[in-house]
């Protein structure tokens, strides 16, 4: 099995891979980005990728891709308020809080 069939395959199996998980399974991140252009991968935000976006209409799996690349961080503001139906206020970012030195 070539790399790219197993990083299909991975996604398949995870919803999304990240750039580090790619470049454990053999692709560059060259050739993602190539896949991202060809329309073949889809690119939600910088550093991960996925052939589905249905996932990201889920109430819980919508804040994955964020947890997965800020692991310190923890949902908050508008997002956590709309998660818990605790607000009206429409969500257009996913909130995040980072420990004091970290900065996105």
């Amino acid at each position: 099995m070539d790399s790219k069939a197993k990083l299909m395959k991975f996604i398949k199996q995870n919803t999304f891979a990240t750039l580090a998980e790619a470049k454990k399974l053999g692709v560059n991140a060259m050739m993602m980005s190539r896949l991202a252009e060809s329309g073949e991968l889809l690119r939600p935000e910088e550093g991960i990728y996925t052939d589905d976006l249905a996932w990201l209409t889920e109430p819980l799996k919508k804040y994955v891709a964020a947890c997965t690349l800020y692991a310190d961080g923890v949902i908050c503001g508008i997002s956590a308020l709309s998660h818990y139906d605790l607000t009206d206020a429409e969500e257009r970012q996913t909130w995040i809080a980072l420990p004091p030195p970290q900065r996105i």
